[in-house]
């Protein structure tokens, strides 16, 4: 019965696009609007069948109607009407047309995630800021609009999965989880960046928005942020990005002082493997690496002790003598008492 149910959604999501079924499947979303009913999941897959019909039409009802629930209504939606939706709103977001109302549904939903998945709400949504498989036709420039009008809906829980996003453009390892949704229409080609310039300007734009959160210094963002700093620290060995990661860097070290050390930690981790194994920065660029690693070190005792705190090398030329801390640290009972 499940199998048969799934085979006739999937053909009615197929034809409703074409310009003989159109008409009637428009009127049927209409309908499903007035009598709209997100916690029934046969109700819900028929919409995602009908959606094809009128994209964008779908996206924005959804929307209207995510957006008029507080969050515990949408953490009511449970099981496989939840997963259809997000489902259904995954593959919208393809589309031009419902990217905006699609990704916003998202975000709503994941604001109030209910489920463990690898892809529920929260994943699908940060997904769509990958760079190169973002499942969406909408340039990645234009999509960081969405995350702006996110930001500034005042919800700390959002504010936090759009400081997620973001950071997706440091990740080399993208991944998606479903396919877009089918239907008799040709999709509209998946955007990535064609030229190394693109994906610069992309980085770029990503950094900025970065910078202007850390500028906030929302306390409830600090984790979020100093993660950030990490996931995107590679960014340091491109010399057009550089300057502007240089200045996310500060902006969080200004916002969280106690943030310094974890700070100094991804820039020396960068001019380490650098140095070690890829080799492809000039001295003078390693220079000026180290003069902004500079600018995260404490010259004082205890803050010389917490750099070489953690995991133990395995590598012997990366072994650190102890010898004349250890010294310092002897002569220097204050210290050594705290």
């Amino acid at each position: 019965m499940e199998e048969a149910k799934n085979a006739y959604n999937a053909r009615l999501q197929s034809i409703s696009s074409s310009p003989e079924v159109q008409r009637f499947a428009r009127e049927q979303l209409a309908f499903f609007f007035r009598e709209a009913n997100f916690v029934n999941e046969t109700s819900v897959q028929v919409l995602a069948a009908f959606s094809s019909a009128d994209p964008g039409l779908a996206a924005r009802e959804i929307h209207k109607e995510l957006a008029s629930q507080s969050p515990e209504q949408r953490r009511g939606i449970k099981e496989g009407a939840r997963r259809s939706l997000v489902s259904a709103l995954v593959g919208l977001a393809w589309q031009s047309a419902a990217f905006q109302d699609a990704v916003k549904s998202l975000a709503l939903f994941a604001e109030a995630e209910n489920e463990s998945w690898g892809n529920n709400a929260t994943e699908e949504f940060i997904g769509k800021f990958f760079l190169g498989l973002g499942g969406t036709a909408v340039p990645y420039p234009e999509r960081l609009g969405v995350l702006a009008e996110l930001l500034a809906g005042g919800s700390t829980k959002i504010a936090r999965m759009v400081v997620r996003a973001l950071v997706q453009v440091g990740n080399t390892h993208e991944s998606r989880m479903v396919s877009p949704q089918e239907s008799d229409v040709l999709p509209e080609p998946e955007w990535h960046p064609k030229t190394n310039g693109e994906l610069i300007a992309c980085a770029e734009l990503a950094v900025q928005r970065l910078c202007q959160i850390a500028q906030i210094g929302n306390p409830e963002l600090r984790e979020e942020l100093r993660t950030a700093a990490d996931e995107v620290s590679l960014w340091l060995l491109n010399a057009q990005v550089k300057p502007l990661l240089a200045q996310f860097f500060k902006a969080v070290l200004q916002a969280y002082p106690d943030e310094r050390e974890s700070m100094r930690r991804s820039i020396a981790s960068v001019i380490r493997r650098e140095r070690k194994y890829w080799k492809n920065l000039s001295e003078q660029d390693l220079k000026s690496l180290a003069k902004l690693h500079a600018e995260f070190e404490n010259s004082s005792l205890s803050a010389r002790l917490r750099q070489h705190v953690g995991e133990a090398t395995w590598d012997k030329e990366e072994e650190t003598d102890l010898s004349g801390i250890a010294s310092d640290l002897m002569n220097n009972e204050a210290v050594l008492a705290s």
